[in-house]
């Protein structure tokens, strides 16, 4: 992993379990080191999303919300444009940037996206004394952010799902945080405000699907 992300110009390093514990002296359980990247950044998705949506606005973009695809229409030439709910929008090139539900956008032209739908639980703890500087992301035990106002963000690994079935379960939110709590411990006795589910597309290969499709 340090050797790809550097390759990309990534700044991070291999670090053992004591020099991770020196770094994040909150951390324990069953690891052996971690990768570390100083630079790295973190963005809360509701404020980031908001901020590129008003720029882009004023940029002269059109952005209208709860307005469902229903039908991507193709000509003999290519696409034509989209019939929504709100009606059709001509279009010489359409962009199918969906997220998990871009796999249903491309049958709609005859174009099979490989792609498995996700589901994430994600759980939002009360505020907490400032604890926790870097992000923490693992395998198996999950990832964690704590906010500038001292909640801590816990995300349970994806797992597939049919469907978009958005319910949060207890079953879930057990494991995530008996499996959060072992390798954070100072969870254990945190109180959740908070939990909430989402959606994530994973290709067989784990990178993105990007490009024209020359049928269409």
């Amino acid at each position: 992993m340090v050797e790809r992300e550097r390759a990309g110009g990534l700044e991070c390093y291999f670090i053992d379990r004591a020099e991770t514990r020196k770094l994040l002296p909150i951390v324990d359980g069953p690891f052996l080191g971690s990768v570390y990247s100083p630079t790295d950044g973190s963005a809360q998705p509701q404020l980031a999303v908001l901020s590129l949506a008003r720029a882009a606005t004023r940029l002269g973009v059109a952005i209208h919300e709860h307005c469902e695809v229903t039908e991507v229409t193709v000509t003999g030439h290519g696409v034509s444009g989209v019939d929504t709910t709100r009606g059709r929008v001509d279009a010489g090139t359409v962009l199918n940037a969906a997220g998990a539900w871009s796999p249903h956008i491309g049958q709609m032209v005859g174009v099979k996206i490989p792609a498995e739908v996700r589901r994430s639980h994600l759980m939002l703890t009360e505020r907490l004394p400032r604890f926790m500087a870097p992000v923490v992301s693992t395998d198996l035990y999950g990832y964690f952010r704590q906010s500038l106002s001292g909640n801590v963000l816990i995300g349970y690994a994806a797992r597939p799902v049919e469907g978009f079935e958005r319910q949060v379960t207890r079953e879930a939110i057990a494991i995530a945080m008996r499996r959060a709590s072992i390798i954070v411990p100072q969870l254990q006795h945190a109180s959740l405000i908070r939990a909430f589910t989402g959606f994530t597309v994973w290709t067989p290969d784990l990178l993105p699907i990007m490009g024209p499709v020359p049928q269409v």
